[in-house]
């Protein structure tokens, strides 16, 4: 802990003793007032198309975001037949409760002032801090708590403290503690998925988004645009990590490490979307990373379940300019998730030596190139990772060499839209589309394209499967990470 055990032990007594009085004045202005009404603004469920309607049976079996289910909240005025009851505090009333004039109000603020350890975990070095209004602020925020996750009316509970006691805890743990444990959870936008939990290792998983946090999300991160809403209310399943902390070191450590998704394990999270993103091929990403604290509270809204949230924009910039009734919806069956449980435990056991050090960096060049709204980019990003894998030990011109190495992929990975005859061909193309954007050359529009049984698909989009299947073989068969043993396949083969 940050302070000593017996001052910790008397803060506790101090706090818990003013709340319960607060709470008492609390319960007695329910009872007098029919109204309670505040500021605060609270994640409501948008309207949708009724199911029981016909008129809408259409629209509802062609929008991926009413097939799924997939909730979308917007923020507007607490509902009004409810309380407010933060509003008992600082709401529109001429005679809201004053914690400050409450007996022991006084003597918890001297107690806290009076310590330099109490004063730091309170409000760091800031010593311009109106240590009075913080401390204020946090009974206010424990009865607050209290009465909405209680459902509080005028009546006293019988065992008053008994149930406040873990509201007091939960406020204190978070100044008071040098560490604080979190989850941490990342919607996958775009995709759903056929199994309710995907279990990756002992302290990760991909599971379904309880209606809570779906709910509560929305409030932790609101964005600028209508569009990246959408984008960011477009998923089912998250993927959470268990088991994490952080140093609270001072009064803004909570800020550094639960707002700036830069403090959070970016490099795992990203491995996970990459093995989504080799066995579908789906262009899916993230727009949020939250996390929810474990046995501590720091602010919150009502009663939703706290959630501190980082935004950050990991998703195709190409999603972003449809409407929440067009955006795509990759659906993931339990065959496939099996293939991203086996392809993740794999990936992780692999160390991090120089031949698995293509490996890492071919999956960080599928990740990018997944989110590149230009097809030029998309395709150049897809041919960097295929040469980290397919062309070591070449010394003559890489599109021969990789050209003639590609069929050794398909052949070890089959693909129903890739014929193991053409691949070769395909390979040549992707690199002509390469080469001429590279060199600022222009593109007929034959060369923009292949067709597949009659149909053109798009180079940059094929460029990105073959760097898919290309992963699949090696992480399947990693003694082909040295690229020089493809070679000796070949040839094998050939003497055969």
């Amino acid at each position: 802990m940050l302070v000593p055990q017996e001052q910790a032990e008397r803060l506790v007594d101090l706090v818990l003793t003013l709340v319960k009085k607060v709470a008492i004045k609390a319960h007695e202005y329910i009872g007098n007032h029919d109204r309670i009404r505040g500021y605060r603004k609270y994640p409501v469920l948008s309207n949708t198309f009724s199911k029981d309607d016909p008129e809408f049976d259409e629209i509802n079996k062609s929008v991926p975001f009413l097939i799924y289910d997939i909730p979308r909240y917007e923020l507007k005025d607490y509902p009004e037949d409810s309380i407010q009851y933060g509003a008992i505090f600082n709401g529109y009333g001429n005679d809201r409760i004053n914690v400050a004039d409450i007996d022991g109000f006084n003597v918890l603020c001297q107690f806290v002032v009076g310590s330099d350890e109490l004063t730091r975990a309170f409000w760091g070095d800031n010593a311009n801090t109106d240590s009075e209004f913080r401390i204020k602020i946090m009974i206010t925020e424990i009865v607050e708590r209290y009465l909405f996750c209680t459902q509080a009316t005028k009546d006293v509970p019988a065992n008053l403290e008994e149930k406040i006691r873990p509201y007091v805890a939960e406020k204190l743990i978070r100044y008071i503690y040098d560490s604080l444990e979190i989850d941490i959870y990342v919607p996958i936008c775009l995709a759903t998925f056929q199994d309710e939990i995907i279990k990756l290792s002992d302290n990760i998983e991909i599971i379904r988004i309880p209606d809570a946090i779906q709910k509560a999300r929305r409030e932790a991160c609101q964005y600028e645009a209508y569009s990246q809403e959408n984008v960011a209310a477009c998923a089912t399943h998250m993927i959470a990590l268990h088991g994490y902390s952080f140093k609270n070191e001072e009064y803004f450590s909570i800020n550094a490490a639960t707002r700036n998704y830069n403090a959070y394990p970016l490099y795992d999270i990203d491995i996970i979307m990459a093995m989504i993103r080799i066995v579908t091929g789906y262009s899916i990403g993230y727009e949020q990373i939250l996390s929810k604290p474990i046995g501590w509270i720091d602010d919150f809204c009502a009663d939703l379940i706290p959630l501190y949230g980082a935004k950050i924009h990991c998703v195709n910039a190409k999603e972003y300019d449809k409407n929440w009734l067009q955006l795509p919806v990759g659906y993931v069956n339990s065959e496939q998730a099996q293939d991203i449980q086996n392809l993740y435990s794999t990936v992780k056991s692999f160390d991090a030596n120089k031949t698995n050090e293509k490996l890492f960096f071919a999956i960080k060049r599928l990740n990018r190139c997944m989110l590149r709204d230009e097809n030029d980019d998309m395709a150049i990003d897809a041919t960097i990772g295929l040469e980290a894998l397919l062309s070591g030990g070449t010394k003559g011109e890489i599109t021969y060499t990789i050209s003639n190495r590609i069929p050794v992929v398909f052949k070890h990975e089959p693909s129903t839209i890739y014929k193991l005859n053409e691949c070769r061909a395909i390979m040549k193309k992707i690199y002509k589309y390469r080469s001429t954007m590279v060199h600022g050359g222009t593109l007929k529009p034959v060369d923009k394209v292949y067709t597949i049984d009659g149909i053109d698909v798009e180079i940059d989009k094929v460029a990105v499967d073959f760097l898919r299947y290309t992963l699949l073989f090696v992480i399947h068969n990693p003694e082909y990470l040295d690229a020089k043993k493809i070679d000796e396949f070949i040839d094998s083969k050939m003497l055969n």
